[in-house]
């Protein structure tokens, strides 16, 4: 996928990129327009292949709509700001979708699920590219005081939630490792669906620790893994239905 990002702030470029690498390592950004003329010269320029553009509502000499004032803009377009004031113009102009900054991986990947679908309907991307990538991780890069490792996905035992941060613990030492992703990242793009489940808002379990599945309370679900936890693991009630059919019990 080729990226054009509008944008005249170097730092807020940058974010953007490393997010969308991060979602997609083979995605291009194909050019950093910090003027109204510079994007209209990307997108008149023919021999350029543009799959997504991201338009920070307010370049260096005004408004980024304007350039709809100029010209159609086939392309799949997400705008972002810092404020929401700008959503309606958005809207009108069939915008992706409008993203508010501080921007974040969960939001930017949404957005370009999006996109990818639009570009499916238009014939613009081959059916195989409505996915977003599959490619699940294999290690994580988690801190230890001020240390950094790498922990293989298949020693993880669950992944918690506490505050703002989320750890790992580890099946080899039962160890708890800060990690720089959400529970909804992992859960959505980096973990395998086949052996992690997320069993409520704060824990995702590998399968190969449940030793055995209890009724409990509310018709609820607990589980007795074979690692040491200081929680409960219980399967909350709306995700009951979903385990069962993951465990296929």
């Amino acid at each position: 996928m080729n990226v054009l990002i509008a944008n005249n702030k170097k730092e807020k470029t940058e974010k953007l990129s490393e997010l969308l690498h991060q979602l997609d390592r083979n995605i291009q950004i194909i050019g950093n327009p910090a003027t109204i003329g510079d994007a209209l010269r990307y997108l008149n320029d023919n021999s350029l292949k543009i799959d997504l553009a991201f338009f920070e509502t307010q370049l260096s000499d005004g408004s980024t709509f304007e350039i709809f004032n100029h010209r159609p803009v086939p392309n799949p377009v997400i705008f972002t700001s810092p404020t929401k004031k700008d959503a309606f113009e958005a809207i009108k102009v069939n915008g992706v979708d409008y993203l508010v900054e501080p921007l974040t991986f969960k939001d930017v990947a949404i957005a370009v699920e999006k996109a990818k679908m639009r570009n499916l309907l238009s014939n613009k991307l081959p059916a195989e590219l409505i996915d977003l990538p599959k490619n699940f991780k294999k290690r994580f890069i988690v801190k230890f005081g001020d240390k950094i490792q790498h922990k293989n996905v298949d020693d993880i035992s669950y992944i918690f939630a506490e505050g703002k941060l989320a750890y790992i613990v580890t099946r080899s030492n039962n160890r708890k490792y800060i990690i720089e992703h959400t529970l909804d990242e992992l859960e959505k793009f980096h973990l395998n669906p086949d052996f992690f489940f997320r069993i409520n808002r704060k824990f995702i379990v590998n399968i190969d620790v449940i030793e055995e599945v209890r009724n409990y309370v509310n018709s609820r679900l607990k589980l007795i893994i074979n690692s040491s936890a200081d929680m409960d693991m219980i399967v909350s009630r709306e995700k009951v239905n979903d385990f069962k059919n993951w465990l296929n019990i």
